[in-house]
């Protein structure tokens, strides 16, 4: 699937084709983690720019970018972070349900546990393959860069110099 992460939707409360399917039509466009399942359950925190794939048994649904990633404590996740995810349904509600949702996948959650909330956008099939082969290309640059200054570092060790420093980004 292109190396691309899962994005996890619903994994313990049985909403995960529903989520998936919000996703898809564009009516889900963000999620909420603890923290805590970081390192236990996901690989690591969502990056802004990463593209996750949504995924059902297995096969790529689509693909979504990040677009934000914001750290909450679970009682003071917004009312728009909330509807991103679960639409109109009162934020109270949704801090309960998704407090259970937890529990029951083995991160137990109270009002002051940090909650990773992600926004993203789904993206048609064009704009991920742009995006990929923007990418791909970026990449083979950043490892010509590191190339040239690694024989400029041999180089000048060879005529005993020293090793350049400047940074290769910028």
């Amino acid at each position: 699937m292109d190396h691309l992460r899962s994005l996890e939707l619903g994994a313990a409360n049985g909403r995960r084709d529903e989520l998936i399917q919000g996703v898809l039509d564009g009516r889900v466009t963000g999620t909420a983690v603890p923290f805590a399942s970081y390192g236990v359950a996901y690989e690591e925190v969502e990056k802004i720019g990463e593209l996750l794939a949504v995924t059902r048994d297995g096969e790529r649904q689509g693909v979504v970018e990040v677009t934000d990633v914001v750290l909450h404590q679970l009682k003071a996740v917004p009312d728009e972070v909330v509807a991103r995810e679960a639409g109109d349904q009162p934020a109270d509600q949704w801090r309960e349900q998704r407090a259970r949702d937890w529990e029951e996948a083995g991160t137990p959650s109270a009002d002051t546990s940090e909650i990773v909330c992600v926004t993203f956008r789904l993206l048609d099939t064009d704009d991920v393959e742009r995006v990929l082969a923007d990418r791909d290309e970026d990449a083979v640059a950043q490892s010509d860069a590191e190339e040239q200054a690694r024989r400029r570092g041999q180089e000048s060790l060879r005529e005993g110099g020293e090793v350049p420093t400047a940074p290769l980004n910028g």
